[in-house]
């Protein structure tokens, strides 16, 4: 069997780190399998990269690209030369494997593997270590995969390894998938969680893992393994859908105004034509609840109409799925000053 499991840069913050995940993976190491890991960047480096570039230009071209994936290749560099002095070890970079890419350099699709190659190495080797987040154009230029691009690589290593032999694919994170927060207490965990769930709670912003990770395994069935790297509490990502009600883990940022004494017919249209379902009319006031900024629209309105009273404030609003649907708790208001 093939396991691939990729690491990601949530647990992996120094080298101390990935001396840590070297002994783990010694610890856990079963001799019939053959091992597939791919590594994201420490902790926030990526992002460091980015400051650092930006310092000297903002022209986001094949050398951005390449230089914000030094984060990738270090971490995996620093594991194969720690695994290196246990098992036969291959570090493979995306020339090694011919991991052709679209054009994109921030957010490319990968299209193709040289299959034959990935195949001879697992054969001469125990354990394969896979930059993630990297792949190359057809002119052979470093271009990455986007956000959690490290996922989106080992779900393509997944589907392809599967036309080679048995294989599972395991995502660790430094957090469990639960219902609510997992630093709330009895928090329930997804014991399983269907394609379009995740698909659902990632269109709330929170990211658990890359938009395209999950096209690869729903177009391909896919059963994949989220697992927390500190506790190995585990959810099974797959056509089974959660007995749990999904709640969003980030309250999204709302402001409700409230406005009185409005008279004027050309400003009720000019409210309505901008905010249409955000809005609502009773008969002594006008109600918005908007995410947009609107502080421009507010002092458009007291400029035609100085009398009118305005109620303006911050709040969040909690979000949750229920029945495929994102709906919002618009009975929740929190001011977020109190």
């Amino acid at each position: 069997m093939i396991v691939i499991q990729k690491f990601g840069g949530s647990i992996l913050s120094n080298v101390d780190d990935i001396v840590k995940l070297g002994n783990k993976i010694l610890d856990n190491y079963e001799e019939n399998n053959k091992y597939i890991i791919v590594l994201s960047a420490y902790k926030n480096k990526t992002n460091e990269l980015i400051k650092e570039f930006d310092k000297v230009t903002n022209k986001k071209n094949h050398f951005y690209s390449r230089f914000i994936t030094f984060g990738e290749e270090s971490t995996s560099l620093l594991l194969s030369a720690f695994l290196d002095k246990f098992f036969n070890v291959s570090y493979l970079d995306p020339y090694k494997l011919n991991l052709i890419c679209s054009d994109n350099y921030l957010d490319a699709d990968i299209l193709s593997i040289d299959l034959d190659i990935l195949k001879k190495e697992l054969q001469e080797n125990d354990i394969l270590i896979i930059p993630g987040f990297i792949g190359i154009n057809s002119s052979k230029e470093i271009v990455t995969l986007g956000r959690n691009g490290s996922d989106t690589t080992a779900a393509f290593l997944y589907q392809e390894c599967l036309k080679i032999t048995t294989t599972k694919c395991i995502l660790y994170k430094d957090t469990s998938l639960s219902q609510l927060d997992p630093k709330i207490k009895d928090s329930k965990q997804h014991q399983y969680i269907s394609y379009e769930q995740i698909g659902l709670l990632n269109s709330l912003g929170n990211n658990i893992i890359s938009n395209k990770a999950i096209k690869i395994i729903k177009e391909h069935n896919l059963p994949l393994l989220l697992k927390n790297y500190f506790n190995d509490e585990e959810t099974l990502i797959s056509n089974k859908k959660s007995n749990l009600e999904l709640l969003a883990v980030i309250p999204k940022k709302y402001f409700e105004v409230r406005i009185s004494n409005i008279k004027n017919p050309k400003l009720i249209n000019y409210l309505k034509n901008i905010y249409k379902k955000e809005l609502t009319i009773n008969s002594n006031e006008i109600k918005i609840l908007t995410e947009k900024l609107i502080n421009h629209h507010l002092e458009i309105i007291l400029l035609i109409d100085p009398n009118i009273s305005i109620n303006y404030k911050p709040v969040l609003l909690t979000q949750y799925i229920y029945d495929n649907k994102v709906l919002t708790r618009k009975d929740d208001l929190i001011d977020l000053k109190s």
